[in-house]
């Protein structure tokens, strides 16, 4: 779906820029590191169950 697509991508700029910050040695995002890449990795697990449910959703709709 093209929505799990966006937030996927949204979720990947987050790490991205996070990464960007410890690369520049930010004190409070080295300090933060491992609860920011766990929320992350959370957030990339809602996405795809949450998709996962809509398409299951829609195809049993769909069929009905």
């Amino acid at each position: 779906m093209a929505k799990e697509r966006k937030y996927l991508d949204l979720e990947a700029q987050y790490r991205v820029k996070h990464l960007e910050r410890i690369r520049h040695n930010r004190k409070e995002s080295v300090q933060t590191h491992e609860v920011h890449m766990e929320l992350m990795d959370l957030m990339k697990q809602i996405i795809v169950y949450s998709s996962n449910i809509a398409n299951t959703f829609f195809l049993k709709c769909r069929s009905a």
